[in-house]
This record gives structure tokens, sequence and C-alpha cells, in this order.
């Protein structure tokens, strides 16, 4: 089976989980990049309000397509306590 973990960090908590269940599923792994810079206090400030003013934000391009895989796993953080919505 082809998998894809996909998945957004802005402090790494996220990408450090991506990386164990890459490992551990010999998947294949993509950030997900927010072209928004959320790095530092300001970036969290940015990341609480829009996290729960439910804004949503542009992100670059991903280099592998998901319909070309089997199983998809998607890591998001929580932000202020509100999760990523559709």
């Amino acid at each position: 089976m082809k998998s894809l973990v996909i998945y957004y960090s802005r402090t790494g908590n996220t990408k450090f989980v991506a990386e164990e269940i890459t490992a551990e599923l010999g998947a294949y792994i993509e950030e997900i990049v927010d072209l928004k810079s959320r790095e530092g206090r300001p970036g969290w400030l940015s990341a609480t309000r829009d996290g729960t003013g439910n804004r949503q934000t542009n992100i670059a391009e991903t280099k592998r397509n998901p319909t070309n895989y089997d199983l998809i796993v998607v890591g998001t953080p929580v932000w202020a306590g509100v999760r990523a919505r559709r």
C-alpha cells in the first residue's frame, strides 16, 4: 500500500509526530507550507487570531498528488483550542 503523510507544523510538534508515523508506515512525507509567516511571538498571535476567527490561509503548492496514494494521513496543529475545519 502506497502511503502519504502530509502535515503542517508551526512549532515542530506535529512535524515530529508526522516523521514518526512516516517511519512506521514506510510512507512518503510532505510538509504543508503556510505562505504567511508564523514565526515567533507575532506568528503565534497571528495563528491564534486566525484560528479563533476561523480564517483560512494561503499555502504553497504541494509536490505530491494525494490521488496517487492508497492511504493519506493528515497532521494539523490545534490553535487556540480550535481544530482545523474543512
